[in-house]
């Protein structure tokens, strides 16, 4: 990985550099075979922390011992969020046979190039018990990744989230994606199973519409806008897929609809 130019950060011998190695810390195929739980652990960081330059893994043990509490929390919360609304909400979820947000980009995106923007996103709003009902990633999980070798933007409404409403910060969340989509000249993907605006947040929710409709216009023939309806959506999770290029329904499960149902 590092073509011997930096060496096995655990034993810093530059000979016994394996270039076959897998681990994301080019760890020698000596060390490889010790059983060293130190290494596992800064194989786990380097894995949740790819971010990081090679060039720095010989420093790597100060840095997990100086942050292991922190990286600890994170990863907790990293888990955490993975839950979205929890086990039962999920599992209602799966009784109506529908999937979860994460599970849907997962399987539309090529396996294991998801990469989560902000998943630990929470509101900020307090009025009405709200700070008791804080979900990491806010009811929208967002990233890019790559679709038979193309990138592409993608963004999902997670039902098991307060029945994926829209909060002010799932707003930003979706607009970021949209520039980031707009300025690497990606299309973006939206898949729809919402409830609409976050009622609690009244006007703040509304905004955050209005600002998605003024980047579906800033995107409209610059980039394909593609929409998913894989769920019941009202209100502006409708009006927002009505400006995009491409609107795709689920036969029984995708519905559209402007106001309540009747």
């Amino acid at each position: 990985i590092c073509g011997g130019s930096v060496g096995c950060p655990n034993c810093e011998f530059i000979e016994n550099c394996n270039p076959q190695s897998v681990s994301p810390l080019c760890i020698c195929k000596k060390c490889e075979q010790l059983e060293d739980p130190f290494i596992s652990y800064k194989k786990a960081v380097a894995e949740k922390f790819p971010m990081l330059n090679i060039k720095i893994w010989p420093e790597l043990d100060n840095f997990v011992i100086m942050h292991s509490d922190k990286i600890d929390e994170f990863l907790k919360k990293r888990k955490t969020a993975n839950q979205a609304g929890g086990q039962d909400r999920i599992a209602k979820q799966h009784e109506k046979g529908k999937l979860t947000a994460r599970e849907r980009i997962n399987l539309l995106l090529d396996e294991g190039s998801f990469v989560e923007v902000d998943a630990l996103t929470t509101h900020h709003y307090h009025e009405y018990d709200m700070q008791k009902k804080k979900f990491f990633g806010d009811g929208i999980v967002g990233g890019y990744g790559i679709i038979d070798g193309r990138q592409v933007y993608v963004f999902a409404y997670d039902f098991t989230v307060l029945g994926g409403t829209l909060s002010k910060m799932g707003a930003k969340k979706i607009t970021k994606l949209m520039d980031h989509a707009v300025r690497n000249g990606c299309p973006i993907i939206g898949i729809m199973d919402s409830g609409g605006a976050r009622i609690q947040e009244g006007i703040q929710s509304l905004d955050g519409f209005g600002d998605i409709f003024y980047h579906n216009q800033l995107a409209s023939g610059v980039v394909p806008q593609i929409t998913a309806s894989i769920g019941p959506s009202a209100g502006g999770a409708v009006y927002s897929p009505a400006m995009t290029d491409f609107v795709i329904m689920v036969d029984k499960l995708g519905t559209m609809f402007v106001t309540g149902p009747d």
